[in-house]
């Protein structure tokens, strides 16, 4: 996950690449948390990125529900293929 500079409101976006190595098309269901230095949890969102052909990958960006600020990463905290 790369994620890049916050746009005029503060929100930080996030590029999310879900590659399918299964043998038929799926959907991708993938949380995100975005967290301070300390590791504290600042905020989570989810993104959904659909018909991801087999043996391919695919990326969406998704933005942080809250204007953040200082050092924030951010993680997958889980991801389901369905």
């Amino acid at each position: 996950m790369k994620a890049g500079a916050a746009d005029s409101g503060g929100r930080i976006p996030v590029d999310v690449t879900a590659t399918n190595h299964g043998s038929d098309t799926a959907d991708f269901t993938v949380a995100v948390d975005f967290r301070d230095a300390s590791g504290n949890l600042l905020d989570a969102t989810v993104a959904s990125v659909d018909q991801v052909g087999a043996g391919k990958s695919k990326t969406v960006t998704v933005h942080s529900n809250r204007s953040l600020t200082g050092t924030v990463s951010v993680q997958v905290a889980t991801a389901l293929r369905h």
